[in-house]
């Protein structure tokens, strides 16, 4: 990959995905699709041109969203389990007992389980593991600060309508943000009739410091930008902010070694599964796709060493 490509390309591209470096990120476990193009053809390029010749399915699940937002799948998902599902339970300890089972101390008391998914942050995980070397491990990985910034803006004060995805900015433009979503231009209903939704990200790997900057100045430094970039003619008539302390997990260099203690554990602890977005990919994509494969995984553990157990009635916290 050329310097050009690394500057131009891949540079705004991973700011925009893990709010990251590319000089520090593991291609490998990052970006694992690109890596195998790279090892299969000698170049991205090739790959991806041979990549793209391949046979798709048109019935492919293509990008969509909720009306009332994400939070939709899960209240969805909660109201239709049908089963004991504690909220508001500080996990404190995951202790693995003589019989095999595993015994969760809660800020609500002690219970006994068959099976344990660990898929919080890294660094809840690490708290409430036994595992001393895998705990080291999980605090060492790197969590960026991000905060998102929301302006809803008139069409009149926009020097052009803005259309598609958005932009990703390369960190040789030396600009404060890492770049925008056209919210409004993707998905319909986002915004009110003639306002554009716009989210902006700042801080990151690349300028945590920002992060730190308060509210106001968070907003005043986003105007500016968007009013270069984009034309904005006056301040928004609706601003929020959300802040993310600690945003995305980092697949850096030296990452699989995480990788194969997080395998070794699991080997050697059967019925403690990891499905988490610090491990086997960042996007919603991946940790779908994890869940399912974990969900089977624990309901084949069950049924192998509980073939009593009526895997139909579970309890969750």
């Amino acid at each position: 990959m050329g310097r050009e490509v690394v500057e131009k390309a891949a540079d705004p591209f991973i700011a925009g995905i893990y709010a990251g470096k590319p000089e520090k990120l593991s291609i490998k476990s990052a970006f694992p699709r690109l890596y195998e193009l790279e090892k299969d053809y000698g170049s991205l390029l090739v790959g991806a041109l041979f990549a793209k010749s391949e046979k798709t399915d048109d019935n492919l699940p293509r990008s969509f969203t909720f009306r009332r937002g994400a939070q939709t799948l899960t209240a969805k998902l909660a109201e239709n389990l049908g089963a004991d599902v504690q909220t508001n339970s500080e996990v404190l300890r995951i202790g693995k007992r003589t019989d095999g089972k595993f015994t969760i101390k809660t800020s609500g008391g002690e219970t006994v389980f068959d099976a344990v998914i660990l898929a919080s942050t890294a660094e809840v995980c690490a708290k409430v593991l036994e595992d001393a070397d895998l705990s080291a491990k999980l605090r060492e990985i790197y969590y960026p600060p991000v905060a998102m910034i929301f302006f809803g803006v008139k069409d009149e004060n926009l020097a052009q309508k803005p259309d598609g995805f958005g932009f990703l900015i390369p960190s040789s433009e030396n600009r404060k943000i890492l770049g925008t979503l056209f919210n409004s231009a993707v998905f319909a209903k986002r915004a009110p009739d003639e306002f554009q939704l716009l989210t902006t990200f700042v801080g990151g790997a690349r300028n945590a410091k920002l992060f730190d900057k308060s509210d106001e100045e968070l907003f005043e430094i986003v105007f500016t930008e968007l009013n270069e970039i984009l034309g904005i003619k006056q301040k928004p008539d609706f601003q929020h902010i959300k802040r993310w302390q600690k945003a995305i997990p980092q697949y850096e260099i030296g990452y699989d070694k995480l990788e194969t203690a997080i395998e070794n554990f699991e080997q050697k602890t059967p019925g403690a599964f990891f499905c988490s977005n610090f491990y086997r990919g960042i996007s919603v994509g991946d940790c779908v796709k994890n869940a399912y494969e974990t969900a089977e995984n624990v309901e084949n553990f069950l049924k192998n060493s509980h073939p009593q157990i009526n895997t139909d009635e579970h309890k969750f916290i």
